[in-house]
């Protein structure tokens, strides 16, 4: 069970990361002696709720509980980071962006975390696609692509078609272009997600046709 309300003038250090607080929450849970953390280890707490709850996992004991909680923590750092180096991809900053990408990358795998590490895979990819690192780009989307099927990620694996179309015809190999375009257009269309990127591959398919 959880205290649930944040308690101000909890002076101290956290006992997750550590790191001093003026604030904070008090967990309890079975099997380990209730302790105290600041905000930021208690979302990383509740998220890791979440994600056991989801996948039916149990919940760790001891110590080993507020090890779990920062490598949670770790994660949504991790998941944050991917968020800014998009923004960096959106600004043309393609080298910050890359970085952040392989940072996030390196902890999602370390965590087991596929969903995220096929998005990241995608992302890292379209960046070596527009820096001319064809072959590179290439590689990655094999693997995402696998990891895809293997996940059952459909809308995912839309996306990742419609990029290899991309860099396909980049590298102009136009008729395999197409095919992976239309593959994005046909997947995403049944899927009904990543609108945006549905409407390219309608474009690319317009345009190689």
């Amino acid at each position: 069970m959880e205290m649930k309300d944040l308690v101000l003038g909890a002076a101290g250090n956290c006992e997750v990361c550590n790191n001093k607080k003026t604030e904070g929450y008090l967990i309890t849970e079975p099997g380990a002696h209730p302790f105290w953390v600041c905000p930021e280890c208690f979302k990383a707490y509740r998220s890791l709720k979440k994600k056991l709850e989801r996948i039916g996992a149990a919940f760790p004991t001891g110590r080993n509980i507020q090890k779990a909680i920062l490598l949670r923590r770790d994660y949504l750092a991790a998941v944050s980071l991917g968020n800014q180096s998009i923004e960096f991809y959106k600004n043309g900053k393609f080298e910050e962006a890359l970085q952040g990408f392989l940072n996030a990358i390196n902890v999602c795998r370390e965590q087991d975390e596929v969903e995220d590490y096929s998005a990241l895979l995608g992302n890292i990819a379209t960046i070596y696609t527009d820096l001319g690192r064809f072959e590179e780009a290439l590689n990655i989307h094999i693997e995402e692509e696998a990891i895809c099927r293997r996940m059952g990620l459909d809308s995912d694996l839309g996306v990742c078609h419609f990029n290899k179309g991309r860099l396909f015809e980049r590298m102009g190999k136009l008729s395999d272009a197409l095919e992976f375009a239309r593959s994005g257009v046909e997947i995403l269309t049944r899927t009904g997600k990543y609108a945006d990127t549905l409407k390219q591959a309608k474009s690319m398919v317009g345009r190689l046709s």
